[in-house]
């Protein structure tokens, strides 16, 4: 048990809130008489929806007393809880720490539920040998943790060499200019709130967006119009906030659109790739700019259209039938016409010379 006896206790109001914990001082208290370790559990009820490390309250702050000598501990997890897919990531808990024991814990399966006094860490004592050894610092730690001492080595990423466009955003009759930073990664692009035009609507968040900071509810925008690169599409936002001096995230959604052309490197290279099988590309075939054409097809920034169809029906030559089922097959993937229908027509490719007569049954 934690606390103090009956007897020793100071008159108290009962509290309203029976779901938030008080602090003891550590009593160890172990499973077994072989237990090297003695188990903490939570002290509040704990719903993890991300995979990300969170900090659980045990309600027991240290310094850890064994037989009346302060010692030090390792935090480690138990076995059961592991089982469930619950991980508790190792920490040490310091002679001269006197805050709150907090257990980290990660699952890689969430949500996962956690319920108040559920026992899901194990604290195994340990002596401080380095005792009589001068600190590098003559601060006390007493409540401080989690790097309260000193800063950590982390791999961060410089947002000012990150690749930036400026955008466009349109809403009916109102726009704003707004400097992305581009992001493959990212599956949606985001806006932060302090960007969001006043007066714009916001639908109400229904969907999440998960990151370094966990997952958060995200209001989303309307269709909007995004200029980018002098291209036009439309695409929906996440209203969420970004790093400082971070205005707009462009994700996949909107980059995956903005496919570029050749570049005149690659297509000198697809050039002297073509030359050395004794193939020549013709001029005309490369394409630098809009209206791009394939297969009969138009493609513009953003509509496809179809060229008009005009069959050829005057059949009297093997030039004209050839033709005619040249675009037959062109369009027999497009409106679902079977081979068999076909079939019909491939005794009128018989001959070699384009001029020979061809009479329709």
């Amino acid at each position: 048990t934690f606390g103090k006896l009956g007897n020793q206790r100071e008159s108290q109001q009962p509290r309203e809130d029976t779901s938030s914990s008080s602090v003891s001082t550590f009593v160890p208290q172990p499973a077994t008489a072989g237990s090297l370790g003695m188990d903490l559990a939570a002290a509040v009820e704990v719903t993890i929806t991300t995979t990300s490390p969170i900090k659980i309250q045990t309600g027991v702050k240290g310094p850890i007393m064994i037989n009346g000598q302060i010692v030090g501990g390792l935090l480690l997890g138990r076995s059961s809880a592991s089982m469930m897919g619950l991980f508790v990531l190792p920490g040490v808990i310091n002679a001269d720490y006197t805050g709150e024991i907090m257990i980290m814990a990660h699952t890689p399966f969430p949500p996962i539920r956690i319920q108040q006094g559920q026992r899901i860490a194990q604290l195994v004592p340990l002596p401080q040998l380095s005792k009589g050894i001068a600190p590098a610092c003559g601060v006390k730690r007493g409540k401080g943790g989690f790097g309260s001492t000193g800063g950590i080595a982390l791999l961060t990423l410089d947002l000012s060499t990150r690749p930036k466009k400026t955008v466009e955003l349109r809403y009916h009759e109102q726009k704003c200019i707004l400097t992305a930073l581009l992001d493959t990664v990212a599956d949606s692009s985001i806006i932060s709130p302090q960007s969001w035009l006043q007066g714009w609507p916001m639908q109400a968040p229904t969907s999440t967006i998960t990151g370094v900071r966990g997952m958060t509810l995200a209001s989303k925008s309307p269709l909007l119009t995004v200029v980018i690169d002098n291209r036009r599409l439309n695409a929906v936002f996440s209203i969420v906030q970004l790093p400082p001096r971070v205005q707009c995230l462009v994700g996949g959604d909107i980059l995956a659109q903005l496919e570029q052309p050749f570049t005149e490197l690659q297509i000198q290279q697809i050039q002297n790739e073509l030359h050395k099988h004794h193939l020549v590309s013709a001029p005309e075939k490369i394409q630098r700019t809009t209206p791009w054409k394939y297969l009969g097809w138009i493609l513009t920034e953003q509509i496809i259209t179809a060229q008009k169809l005009n069959f050829h029906t005057e059949i009297t030559t093997l030039q004209d039938a050839q033709k005619l089922l040249g675009d037959l097959q062109w369009l027999r993937p497009v409106v679902g016409i079977p081979n068999e229908l076909l079939e019909a027509l491939r005794p009128l490719l018989k001959g070699t010379d384009p001029a020979q007569p061809v009479t329709l049954t």
